[in-house]
């Protein structure tokens, strides 16, 4: 199912795993990817989507109010943007909000730090 969307395996022994309808931070998302790499999971992707501009804010707000608290406030957040970044030695973790033909998303990425040597040795290769 990934593939058919474009996204192609770069990590050895990579796999997808999609679900719909999870809650995190006391949001519903509507799309739920966890990626695997040597048996491992290295990164938990949730999207929420709504024709509600405002709803999509609600949950960005406290999806980013809740990674504040358990993390620690994020490391970057560009001037005027929907974006925000967490940066640590174990992984990052991506949390964004984006609009396009009337749909308002609200997209997290938890990726770990285990991909390093690999995507270095991918990098190396091309």
């Amino acid at each position: 199912m990934a593939e058919g969307a474009g996204m192609r395996r770069v990590l050895e022994d990579e796999k997808f795993f999609n679900a719909i309808n999870g809650q995190f931070a006391a949001n519903p998302w509507d799309s739920i990817m966890i990626a695997s790499t040597k048996g491992k999971i290295y990164k938990i992707s949730l999207q929420f989507t709504s024709r509600s501009k405002r709803l999509a804010r609600r949950v960005l707000r406290t999806t980013l109010a809740f990674v504040n608290q358990q993390i620690g406030k994020y490391n970057e957040h560009p001037f005027l943007s929907d974006k925000y970044v967490w940066d640590t030695r174990e992984g990052n973790i991506i949390l964004y909000r984006i609009s396009s033909f009337e749909i308002h998303s609200v997209n997290i990425f938890f990726t770990s730090s285990i991909i390093r040597g690999q995507m270095q040795k991918t990098i190396g290769a091309t």
